[in-house]
């Protein structure tokens, strides 16, 4: 087996710590000063421009939200195809992308509420800001702060694993890529030690037995990979046929039929 280091989450993650430090021990919030008018007065001028900054928001995060949809799903094809020529690739479900999706386009909507406020408040955004935080004290401001950019990192750094989880199989070598790793594992076909067909039974609450087959591969070295951690059997059985026949032509192993296991869920 080869390793081959898999930087891109290293970088990602030194990024993310990098700006949270800064968040966290250079950034000052800014200070309350004085306002010229009362909380009341100021309600009364900027009270409609809160209901405004929440439809505004909603907008962003739907439309936002959209767009990194879309940018994500344009962006992991091209990225797979540029680690390497690939007879089959497995990568994270399409329809898991919309939840990294949603969230982004919640961290990002802001931007759009701050630009749409500087624009329409023009002098007053800055009368606007200070009755909006008025009721926040410095730590608490703080706190908000860098807990956004916590979160911000989060979810960055999870989507980036999500993109970066895959198998792909070439002529040569089965590359696997899990989801929380830092490394590629690279096995070569001669390193097939066996491939087994399974039937994982589950009980449903009502009694009813349900039947889930699958495919596992398992490496000289101990490791295996299965086809059930990526759902594929369920989704797409014919593209889960096709990968385990090429598997076994290329390793010279033959399928086993494992033992059916039951276990209550």
């Amino acid at each position: 087996m080869a390793v081959g280091v898999d930087t891109s989450e290293v970088v990602a993650g030194i990024g993310v710590f990098i700006m949270f430090l800064i968040v966290v021990i250079f950034y000052k919030p800014p200070s309350l000063t004085k306002m010229e008018y009362s909380r009341e007065e100021l309600r009364a001028i900027y009270g409609r421009w809160e209901m405004y900054s929440l439809f505004v928001i909603l907008v962003s995060l739907f439309v936002l939200g959209g767009i990194w949809y879309l940018l994500i799903l344009h962006f992991v094809p091209w990225y797979i195809d540029n680690l390497g020529p690939s007879v089959y690739v497995i990568t994270t479900p399409y329809d898991f992308w919309m939840v990294p999706a949603l969230f982004l386009g919640i961290i990002s909507s802001p931007l759009p509420l701050i630009l749409v406020l500087r624009y329409n408040l023009r002098e007053r955004y800055k009368d606007f800001t200070r009755y909006r935080d008025s009721g926040r004290g410095r730590i608490t401001q703080k706190i908000l702060e860098v807990s956004y950019v916590v979160i911000c990192g989060m979810i960055i750094l999870l989507t980036i694993f999500a993109i970066d989880d895959y198998t792909r199989f070439t002529e040569d070598e089965i590359v696997i890529d899990y989801f929380w790793g830092l490394e590629e594992l690279r096995y070569s076909y001669s390193e097939v030690q066996t491939i087994r067909f399974d039937v994982k039974h589950s009980k449903t609450p009502s009694g009813e037995i349900r039947k889930k087959p699958y495919f596992v591969i398992e490496f000289k070295d101990g490791n295996t990979w299965t086809t059930w951690e990526y759902g594929l059997g369920e989704k797409d059985p014919e593209v889960e046929t096709k990968i385990i026949k090429f598997v076994s032509e290329r390793s010279g192993k033959s399928v086993q039929q494992t033992e059916l296991n039951t276990e209550d869920t």
